[in-house]
């Protein structure tokens, strides 16, 4: 179970890394930019959230089966 914490912890400041630096560039890429409101990028989060648990369901199995 902290395994699949410190993969959604990292995912998440990841994700916040990756807006920090997507808004310093914005005025730069004005043009060519596509803007995800805050309910897409929630909606985003818990897509990834639902496949990371999918993974690590998984790879639990295959874990089972291997003993």
């Amino acid at each position: 179970m902290s395994g699949q914490l410190s993969m959604l912890f990292w995912m998440n400041a990841c994700l916040e890394i990756y807006k920090k630096n997507a808004e310093s560039i914005l005025s730069t890429h004005s043009n060519i930019r596509v803007m995800i409101d805050e309910n897409h990028q929630k909606v985003f989060s818990q897509e990834i959230d639902s496949l990371l648990s999918q993974v690590l369901k998984d790879k639990a199995k295959l874990n089972i089966n291997d003993s």
